[in-house]
């Protein structure tokens, strides 16, 4: 690679990814510049507590991180408020919808009580109790 300046070993290693054939296009600059931004996507946010190793057990290794500090996740916290109050509306809005069939349904069944009590018969020789004897 042309004049690929050394640094943070993580970052050589990404770097050293890159096809030999554009590698050596690159100016010092032109690595610096793709270096500094490989450093800034890198970077972890700052942490009481920041370890990360690896435990080796007979079989096999574990890769273990423990981070402690001020969590920072407001923006995760309003989705999740968001999604509570969509489900709660959702829901107020079925009950509401089971209600209404409910009283339509009792609505509808007293006007056919009342319209069989004053005896208007809307359609000739059709009765609801023809239909369903077992219900009257």
């Amino acid at each position: 690679m042309n004049e690929m300046p050394s640094g943070d070993p993580q970052i050589e290693e990404i770097l050293s990814r890159v096809p030999g054939k554009i590698a050596k296009t690159f100016t010092p600059q032109q690595w610096e510049g793709v270096r500094e931004a490989l450093r800034q996507t890198n970077r972890l946010p700052p942490y009481i507590v920041h370890l990360r190793f690896i435990l080796p057990l007979l079989f096999v290794r574990l890769y273990c991180v423990m981070i402690v500090g001020k969590d920072r996740r407001e923006r995760v916290e309003h989705i999740l408020l968001e999604r509570r109050r969509y489900a709660g509306r959702l829901a107020g809005a079925v009950v509401l919808a089971i209600l209404f069939a409910i009283l339509l349904f009792f609505a509808l069944s007293v006007f056919y009580v009342i319209k069989s009590a004053a005896g208007v018969d809307l359609v000739p020789g059709m009765h609801f109790g023809d239909y369903f004897p077992e219900l009257l």
